[in-house]
């Protein structure tokens, strides 16, 4: 399930309450509607989906939620009340730019923040907002660096995009895969991965189908030095399907 999919259980309304298709004003009760009430206080909302727990995360450019602080990243009770005991460090929530969600337990990534004492892009946050330790990165991003867009997969090991070209040294295009420990999965090799016309370029979204490949969409023409337009599949090591094409007029 990814992003969209939680926006019917927010927006629409249970035939239980009221007339389909309308507000819900038993979630988030403070807030009619419509921007009658309070709510977040500035936008956009970049990502939003329902935990296993019932409850929901929301990340954006904000800073409130019904008046309380939020800096970004917000978990939200099934009522649609703010979830007081999910706490994130604001000099990480602050920084990001992607989140994604793997069971109760989120990747969010960004600019450079502050974590166990360095410096670091990735990380995997606790049900409550705390740093996961049980994720940890070995190494660095250069240059730059900075995370745009995560994929959580199924058995925990996150698939990243950015604005980076090296891992540890290692030349690893602008895509590459950690396990669920953190450690550098060594079977996936996206080479060059995305550029537009020879430069560098991010995906704008990346999303999983049933038989583990990867499938994105942006503003790009090549992956790994093939000819792609604006859409593709890769294969879970990295290298390109050709059997799937894409042709945007």
């Amino acid at each position: 399930m990814r992003k969209l999919t939680v926006l019917v259980i927010l927006f629409l309304t249970s035939t239980a309450h009221a007339q389909s298709g309308f507000p819900d004003l038993n979630f988030n009760p403070e807030d009619p509607g419509l921007g009658f009430g309070r709510r977040f206080n500035s936008g956009p909302m970049e990502f939003i989906e329902q935990r296993p727990d019932g409850q929901t995360l929301c990340f954006g450019t904000f800073s409130e939620y019904n008046g309380a602080t939020t800096n970004n990243l917000v978990l939200l009770n099934g009522d649609g009340t703010k979830d007081e005991s999910f706490v994130v460090d604001p000099d990480i929530a602050t920084a990001l730019f992607a989140v994604d969600l793997f069971e109760n337990k989120c990747y969010v990534g960004g600019e450079i923040f502050p974590i166990d004492g360095g410096f670091q892009v990735l990380a995997r946050l606790n049900d409550d907002g705390t740093l996961d330790d049980q994720f940890q990165l070995e190494g660095a991003f250069e240059p730059g660096p900075e995370i745009e867009e995560i994929l959580a997969l199924e058995d925990g090991a996150v698939l990243v995009s950015g604005e980076f070209e090296t891992y540890n040294g290692e030349t690893i295009g602008n895509l590459v895969l950690f396990n669920s420990d953190g450690t550098l999965n060594d079977n996936f090799d996206a080479g060059t991965g995305f550029s537009f016309n020879g430069n560098a370029a991010t995906p704008l979204d990346l999303i999983s189908d049933d038989q583990g490949r990867i499938i994105a969409c942006g503003f790009f023409n090549e992956y790994n030095g093939q000819s792609v337009e604006g859409a593709c599949r890769i294969n879970s090591d990295g290298s390109l399907d050709e059997n799937f094409s894409a042709n945007f007029q």
